[in-house]
């Protein structure tokens, strides 16, 4: 998928089909061992926020951190300030940023993977759900 490595409008609607996953999860898993969005604030952004939706806080510190290294640009600033919401909301719920770090110690996998890994309980999205979000987009 190269030429949708970082293509905006891609990225735009894999975000929107995760949400409508059982597991978006898993879905952001596998944009990013195919590679899509992972120079793009709003692909970890959208990815946090659905971790941390979850109160998978391991995870959410995880791909801040990532995404630290991976977002370039101007957009890094959108990134800086998200993290920074994040640790104060962490701060509030009392929970130790120190003690998430410790307990996992890898990265993001970003290795390709085979395809059998994606969610077998997937929605089912219709073109014409497909078709009415791409001309949503283009307004």
């Amino acid at each position: 998928m190269p030429s949708y490595e970082n293509d905006t409008e891609f990225v735009k609607v894999l975000i929107h089909y995760a949400k409508l996953c059982q597991d978006p999860l898993k879905e952001f898993q596998f944009a990013c061992e195919c590679r899509v969005g992972r120079e793009m604030a709003m692909f970890w952004m959208s990815w946090t926020w659905f971790a941390e939706k979850a109160k998978d806080y391991r995870l959410t510190l995880k791909l801040f951190e990532q995404s630290l290294t991976c977002v370039k640009g101007e957009k890094m600033t959108v990134v800086k300030e998200r993290f920074a919401c994040f640790k104060l909301r962490m701060r509030d719920l009392g929970i130790d940023l120190y003690s998430l770090r410790n307990d996992v110690k890898e990265k993001v996998q970003t290795t390709q993977t085979p395809h059998s890994r994606r969610s077998s309980k997937m929605h089912k999205v219709s073109y014409t759900e497909i078709r009415d979000f791409h001309v949503a987009l283009a307004l």
